[in-house]
């Protein structure tokens, strides 16, 4: 079955960093590939602008990375991943 067909399934696995309590190990994680999947930029943005008003941070930070993701033609990895890592969200924390 391809994955047209399949729907939902596990695909990866993901980690939540700093969950000391564990209140989040039982829930449920969906990833979307910004690399390749062509349906992560609609994606993004309607969830930016769902959060905009209770998370204005978060909004701006995807919204960053859709203006990164539109401005780098796909062939061009390596510029979208070194653009990406210069926001904030996604470097370390404490850095």
């Amino acid at each position: 079955m391809n994955d047209k067909e399949r729907g939902i399934y596990k695909k990866y696995s993901v980690k939540r960093l700093g969950d000391k309590e564990g209140k989040h190990k039982k829930c449920f994680y969906f990833v979307i590939d910004i690399k390749h999947d062509k349906f992560a930029v609609p994606a993004l943005r309607a969830y930016a602008k769902a959060c905009s008003l209770e998370y204005p941070s978060l909004a701006k930070d995807l919204r960053s990375i859709i203006e990164t993701m539109e401005l780098c033609e796909p062939h061009k990895t390596e510029i979208l991943i070194s653009k990406l890592r210069n926001i904030r969200m996604l470097r370390p924390a404490g850095r």
